[in-house]
């Protein structure tokens, strides 16, 4: 079974846990994960119509100016490329914080470079759509 993991790297709360309870949450989470990653492009997608700023200027009526008047036309080139990379920066930040919480609290994996390798691994995938 290999040598054990030191007693640092063990996350004592999960300890109590059937190895066979593991795994089928592991499965459950993996299908949570897979319908998540299938709701993650239409959610960019509308990410980056509500970030749009013509959009923005209609929901708010104050920005109407920054659109229309070509003297803020530096500053709204910047806006356009800047707010929609900053929200998807922040979504794509909160991903491994929920899939830490996902691997200790609800699939218990015993070890913390367990739920290292499951964050990675999981998260690679998040990347790559």
């Amino acid at each position: 079974s290999g040598p054990l993991p030191p007693p640092t790297d063990i996350v004592w709360s999960n300890i109590t846990l059937a190895a066979d309870n593991i795994e089928t949450r592991t499965l459950l989470a993996d299908c949570w994960l897979w319908l998540c990653a299938l709701c993650w492009t239409p959610l960019i997608a509308a990410l980056q119509v509500v970030a749009n700023l013509d959009e923005m200027a209609r929901v708010f009526p104050f920005l109407k100016p920054f659109v229309t008047e070509d003297r803020y036309a530096y500053l709204r080139s910047i806006a356009t490329g800047l707010i929609p990379v900053t929200l998807l920066l922040c979504l794509l930040a909160l991903v491994p914080i929920l899939l830490e919480y996902l691997a200790k609290s609800y699939v218990g994996l015993k070890t913390h470079s367990s739920i290292q390798r499951f964050i990675l691994s999981r998260y690679f995938y998040f990347q790559l759509l």
